[in-house]
């Protein structure tokens, strides 16, 4: 890897993985699996490349991806509530909290 990066014939992407590298473990039993390619800045590569074993990678990416998916969800959400709390009229702590009780005692 690090010949390769020392060189300036390839630019572009690069597979980080090996070709015959299709190992799952760590993705759940039942849970699709898809190879993706994107891009990696290099330094972050390395690291990965250095911390942590080949068959472990997939599932580190897995774990990181699915936070930060997690908070992007998060936060469009949040911004969905902010805009429908700007549309709504105000209510008052009261009409909120006999709103409540009502909803409760229907159950």
């Amino acid at each position: 890897m690090t010949a390769m990066m020392d060189q300036e014939e390839t630019v572009g992407p690069v597979n980080l993985g090996n070709p015959g590298e299709y190992s799952t473990r760590g993705i759940p039993m039942g849970d699709a699996a898809r190879k993706l390619n994107f891009m990696i800045k290099s330094d972050i590569a390395r690291e990965l490349e250095e911390l942590v074993p080949r068959g472990e990678r997939s599932r580190v990416v897995n774990a990181a991806l699915e936070r930060e998916l997690l908070g992007i969800r998060r936060r469009k959400l949040t911004e969905r509530l902010r805009a429908l709390r700007e549309k709504s009229p105000p209510l008052s702590t009261e009409k909120i909290v006999s709103a409540l009780r009502r909803d409760r005692e229907r159950r």
